[in-house]
C-alpha cells in the first residue's frame, strides 16, 4: 500500500505528463517541469520534462533562475545580497541571451 506522500507523488507525475501534452500541441507554451519525492538522501525518484527551442529555453532557464535566486533567499535578513545576487543572475542571463542572439543573426 502507498503512503499519501507517494500517491501525491504519482499525480504529480501525471500532472507533468499533462503539462508536456499541452506544450507539444501548442506552439507558443514551452515547459521545464522537474518533480520529485524526496524521500531521504539516497532516494528522491525525479521527473522531468522540457519543452522548447534553445531560445525559448534559454528564456525559461531565465526565469526559473530569477525566481529560484528570489526564493531561495527570501527569508535572508540582509537586504543587500539578494538583490545583488539576483542583479548579477539577471545581467549573466541578459549577456547570455544577447550572444545567443547575434549568433543566430550571423548565421
Amino acid at each position: 500500500m502507498k503512503n499519501i506522500e507517494e500517491v501525491k507523488f504519482e499525480d504529480a507525475k501525471a500532472l507533468v505528463h499533462q503539462l508536456q501534452d499541452i506544450a507539444i500541441f501548442n506552439k507558443n507554451i514551452k515547459v521545464i517541469a522537474i518533480v520529485t519525492n524526496i524521500v531521504d538522501e539516497k532516494n528522491s525518484p525525479t521527473i522531468t520534462t522540457i519543452n522548447g527551442d534553445k531560445e525559448s529555453l534559454i528564456q525559461l532557464y531565465a526565469h526559473l533562475t530569477v525566481d529560484l535566486t528570489s526564493r531561495l533567499f527570501e527569508d535572508h535578513t540582509c537586504p543587500c545580497i539578494p538583490e545583488t545576487i539576483e542583479e548579477a543572475a539577471q545581467k549573466g542571463i541578459s549577456m547570455g541571451i544577447q550572444e545567443v542572439l547575434k549568433k543566430k543573426a550571423s548565421e
